[in-house]
């Protein structure tokens, strides 16, 4: 009973485990970018060169777009 409670255990906190790799190496992509935005120096407008290990030129993001007035001119008839 004690060998199958401990397997129970085991495979019960795998999902937990997967969980935890995925939001961990999201964390590492996010804080390469960081550093990359940060040090990197400006190639072209917008491009900024390349820092390892990243696999390519970082490119910067879009500006945000701002909502709609919904009763401003351009509001949907």
């Amino acid at each position: 009973i004690e060998l199958v409670n401990n397997l129970w255990k085991r495979i019960m906190s795998l999902p937990e485990a997967v969980a935890l790799h995925y939001i961990d190496n999201l964390d590492a992509k996010l804080e390469m970018f960081r550093g990359a935005y940060e040090t990197s120096e400006a190639l072209a407008p917008r491009v900024l060169q390349r820092k390892a290990p990243l696999p390519a030129n970082v490119v910067l993001p879009l500006p945000s777009v701002l909502p709609l007035e919904p009763d401003g001119a351009d509001a949907m008839p």
